[in-house]
């Protein structure tokens, strides 16, 4: 073979592998230039992996309440709906005057319900009418605890027949809640430097928080009095108002170095 043609054919094998080469190392090159633009994009706007612990902690605070909520209501039955509205609607009335003389506000006095339903008698399979049912109930508040038992005293002699309850609670929890959620946080702070301590890392900052609290009303039971209207007479039932709980539990994480 001449000299010339073979320095030719050496020369075109040497033009395919470089290209062939070149060919490869841009398209590793393209492949890792798209691989960081993904791994960019993962962690734009994302917080960087830290090294961290999670604590609970729980916070009580005892307190005297200030405010008694008390339900009650008057059910009347008859035959005569006019009549059935016209007899509950005097007791409500009366009772709602009495609450007023006894120091409560009108803002403190709600109707909570009011129910009219028909009464039937289903006997040898045939629906009758036989009358009518009438529920009217209020909610009162009862700022002055000292009266919490005169009020129910007073409302049964009026014609009240029905006592659905009543609960404790403070008018403004805002600042037994921040009493709580401190001794929530100082808790789990305390268990956080205790265990750092023993696991010989170093705590760092805050990274995350969470929150749940509540006050815990005191309920007194129901007092169903419609088969005896007026048993309380005038003596007025000792309610004891105790005391309420304001809790805080709470879930920190923090940065450990």
């Amino acid at each position: 073979m001449p000299t010339n043609l073979a320095s030719s054919y050496e020369q075109d094998g040497l033009l395919r592998v470089s290209l062939v080469t070149l060919v490869i190392v841009l398209t590793l090159f393209v492949a890792l230039k798209a691989w960081n633009a993904a791994s960019e994009h993962r962690y734009i706007g994302s917080a960087p992996v830290r090294d961290t612990i999670s604590l609970d902690g729980n916070g009580k605070v005892t307190s005297q309440p200030t405010l008694a909520q008390e339900s009650f209501g008057v059910d009347t039955q008859g035959a005569d709906v006019a009549q059935v509205q016209a007899q509950n609607t005097e007791k409500i009335n009366a009772v709602i005057a009495a609450v007023k003389g006894l120091g409560v506000a009108d803002q403190d006095i709600q109707t909570s319900q009011y129910t009219l339903s028909s009464t039937y008698d289903y006997t040898n399979g045939k629906q009758r009418l036989t009358g009518y049912d009438l529920s009217q109930e209020l909610t009162v508040k009862v700022r002055d605890l000292t009266k919490t038992g005169t009020v129910l005293a007073k409302v049964t002699d009026l014609g009240v027949n029905r006592v659905d309850g009543v609960s404790f609670s403070v008018d403004d929890p805002t600042l037994l809640q921040e009493q709580a959620r401190e001794k929530a946080i100082q808790d789990a702070q305390h268990k956080a430097d205790e265990l750092t301590r023993v696991m010989g890392v170093h705590l760092g900052r805050i990274v995350g928080f969470t929150e749940d609290n509540g006050l815990m009303p005191r309920p007194l039971p129901m007092m169903d009095m419609a088969a005896a209207p007026g048993v309380a007479g005038s003596v007025a039932p000792a309610i004891q108002s105790g005391s309420l709980d304001t809790t805080s539990h709470v879930s920190v994480t923090f940065e450990i170095k």
